[in-house]
């Protein structure tokens, strides 16, 4: 068998089996111009470099050739170039498609690589793809000087693609069709290339990082893993923004990883649906998106892309919603729920409500709530919400004071829109009080905004603020004067000023309190005093032996004075003797018990056998009679018969 019949016989067999169209024909114009006469010099492939050989993704081989240097083609003339999957994998094959290159052969007589301008454009002209696995260039268009034309990694005439379906060895055969009859002719030009595709690794749905932040906040590049702009403290600020349809409320960032935490990137489908007030739009950049909302929107990643983002907009409802993000396997099909945020679009402001954080101001004038060792940034709280409750943020407040030698009318936000974990619509402020401001004093602070429903009024709502100067005097207390071993505490340090008044709040308390017996749990640090005392619910438990024990700290006052605190420990020793005796008591107890109903169970059966011996007598005297009796009447009867058989005989 000749060379020529094995190769067709083996293209004949795939076409046959296989399907996948090589018997094309070029169309009608390209024939009427002139059949595929002009041959090729050589074929050179390349893998292109976009390749990562991965089942489920694309591979694509470039294709270069050159002409014979003897051959001066016609201006119609064409070369035509065939593939097929000569081997694959059990299960893994699948046809291949051609495409036209961008660039990559060089003008006649040009350097390698795309010629600046006339190339391209010539080539693209110039140059058709016809079935799926065939491609015709303009012969024209193929250099026939010295260098050979050849594909590289990134460019060439034209490529042939497939898609791998499970992961082994393939080798792609690409082939100069010049008589177009889909058969490996030995006079054609024929090059194979080997690509070896992995499984690639598993999409790990619960491994990938959903997190939210505002609205046209960059993503990183695609392929990467982490985003640092994207950081948990950033997406623990709530979602919110004015109903007004079509305003973005911010957007959450979708990062797929796989098994081994590497680049998700296999075209996976990624959806979100929106649950209440709300719309979505999904792309893969991070550039602000409020156009065709959607309440279920999805997107196919492309490429190796393993980054989506998920645009949340208003659709002109107030309330909250909830966007549920998921992923689709692009390999097992299988849909699993990857994240869920929370959202609110609220109307305009009508009502607000402030609440005491500190309510005592500073003697002499100071701003309360700044200070460094406050434990909140805040000396009140301000809550804003719409007609149907919805928090409302990017509100700006000012406030009255009723007496301003005690307070200011002064007030400054430190925060809003829930950036201390608060949520929408609760804001954060301090007072001040002035130089004038004296221990004892009260005033009330009223703070408002204007009301959007009713011009030139205000929604308001009312503080008390009271003032108190420095530590005069301290106070340590115990919640009880007795404790069981080991028994939890709550200790209190009361502290007023010289006037009686409780101090100013943010006032630092004395720094530690000791024991004269171990007690754990005792402050050690300073910490401050918030409405005139400082309060340690947690922590502290009395001493494990009974007796009393003292409560020692030294005053932060200016005599530096030593303060005290007593209580007593139950003794344990006492209480387990007691507990004994009272167990001993218990016992001889049940033992007198059990001895009486013992005695009493006696002296029952000795009447019940009683009973029975009196039965038993009674009926032996019935018997005794009735035998008796008996033995009196056959007497009778034996007389009677020797009476009747005398007068007989007689």
């Amino acid at each position: 068998m000749s060379t020529k019949t094995t190769f067709k016989r083996i293209a004949l067999v795939a076409v046959a089996t296989l399907g996948f169209g090589m018997l094309s024909v070029v169309p009608s114009s390209a024939v009427e111009a002139n059949t595929v006469l002009v041959k090729a010099q050589a074929i050179t492939l390349a893998a292109a470099v976009t390749n990562t050989n991965v089942v489920g993704l694309s591979v694509a081989v470039n294709v270069g050739t050159g002409l014979n240097a003897t051959v001066t083609p016609a201006a119609n003339d064409t070369i035509r170039f065939s593939s097929y999957l000569s081997t694959y994998p059990a299960g893994g094959f699948r046809l291949t498609s051609a495409a036209l290159g961008t660039c990559g052969q060089a003008t006649a007589g040009g350097a390698a690589g795309c010629a600046a301008a006339s190339y391209p454009v010539a080539f693209a002209a110039a140059a058709e793809v016809v079935a799926v696995n065939s491609l015709i260039l303009k012969a024209t268009a193929i250099p026939t000087t010295a260098p050979a034309v050849t594909a590289t990694s990134t460019v060439g005439s034209g490529s042939f693609t497939f898609t791998p379906t499970v992961a082994g060895a393939y080798t792609m055969t690409v082939w100069q069709d010049s008589d177009i009859d889909g058969v490996v002719d030995v006079t054609e030009a024929v090059q194979t290339i080997s690509i070896t595709v992995v499984a690639g690794t598993t999409l790990a749905p619960s491994l990938s990082i959903v997190r939210s932040g505002q609205s046209g906040l960059a993503i990183t590049a695609q392929n990467a893993t982490s985003d640092a702009a994207y950081t948990p403290a950033l997406a623990a600020v709530p979602l919110a923004a004015v109903k007004t349809a079509g305003t973005a409320l911010g957007q959450v960032q979708v990062i797929l990883l796989n098994a081994d935490l590497t680049a998700g990137g296999n075209k996976h489908l990624v959806s979100a649906v929106v649950t209440g007030s709300g719309l979505a739009v999904i792309d893969n950049s991070g550039t602000e998106n409020k156009t065709n909302g959607v309440r279920a929107a999805s997107y196919t990643l492309t490429g190796t892309d393993n980054i989506a983002v998920v645009h949340l907009i208003t659709d002109g409802t107030s309330g909250s919603g909830t966007v549920t993000i998921s992923v689709t396997d692009s390999v097992t099909l299988a849909s699993t729920v990857i994240g869920t945020k929370s959202f609110t679009s609220y109307g305009a402001v009508t009502k607000i409500v402030a609440t005491p954080v500190l309510s005592v101001g500073t003697a002499g004038g100071a701003t309360t709530g700044t200070s460094a060792a406050t434990p909140t940034a805040a000396a009140f709280t301000v809550k804003a919400t719409d007609l149907l409750g919805n928090g409302v943020g990017n509100l700006a407040f000012t406030a009255l004071s009723s007496d301003a030698t005690v307070v200011s009318s002064a007030i400054t936000l430190t925060a809003d829109n829930g950036t201390l974990g608060s949520g929408v619509g609760q804001y954060n402020a301090v007072f001040s009080t002035p130089a004038s401001a004296v221990s004892g004093g009260k005033a009330t602070l009223t703070v408002r905004i204007a009301n959007p429903a009713a011009p030139l009024t205000f929604l308001t709502s009312d503080l008390l603020i009271t003032v108190g100067g420095s530590v005069a005097t301290e106070v340590i207390t115990t919640d009880k004067a007795s404790y069981a071993p080991g028994e939890a505490m709550i200790v209190t340090i009361t502290a007023k000023d010289a006037s009686g008044n409780p101090v100013a709040d943010n006032t630092v308390s004395l720094t530690a309190i000791s024991s004269n017996k171990s007690v754990i749990g005792l402050p050690t640090t300073a910490s401050v005093y918030v409405a005139g005392a400082k309060v340690y619910k947690t922590g502290a438990y009395a001493p494990a032996l009974g007796g009393d024990f003292v409560l020692t700290a030294t005053s932060t006052n200016a005599a530096n004075s030593t303060i005290t605190a007593s209580a007593t420990v139950t003794d344990a020793s006492n209480d387990a003797t007691t507990a004994a005796a009272e167990e001993a008591t218990a016992a001889a107890n049940d033992a007198t018990d059990a001895a009486l109903s013992a005695a009493e169970a006696a002296e029952a059966a000795t009447a019940i056998a009683q009973e029975a011996v009196d039965a038993v007598a009674e009926l032996s005297a019935s018997v005794t009679k009735l035998i008796s009796a008996l033995r009196a009447q056959i007497t009778t009867l034996t007389n009677l018969v020797v009476k009747i058989q005398k007068k007989v005989k007689a």
